[in-house]
């Protein structure tokens, strides 16, 4: 499974995309915990976010999902950083 960064997320993970097995179907919440056990980036930035009570936004094959939604080895998932406007 293709894993896309953007924004700020990209700018820590220093790339634009990772690779990930998956070996079965995930839901997207244990894709973000096994990000997290792998980048200590990804890691920190979920621990902010978290304190922060916002939440970052989740395509699957450019749609919107929650971190309930099931994926499968075949999806591409991007990972956009909070919106925050003013």
């Amino acid at each position: 499974m293709k894993v896309r960064f953007f924004g700020i997320l990209r700018d820590f993970a220093g790339v634009e995309s990772v690779n990930v097995l998956l070996g079965g179907p995930v839901k997207v919440k244990e894709l973000l915990n096994l990000l997290s056990s792998k980048l200590s980036w990804f890691n920190e930035f979920l621990k902010n976010v978290e304190k922060a009570n916002i939440s970052i936004i989740i395509l699957v094959n450019d749609s919107l999902v929650n971190e309930e939604y099931l994926l499968n080895e075949e999806d591409e998932v991007t990972l956009l950083p909070p919106a925050a406007g003013g």
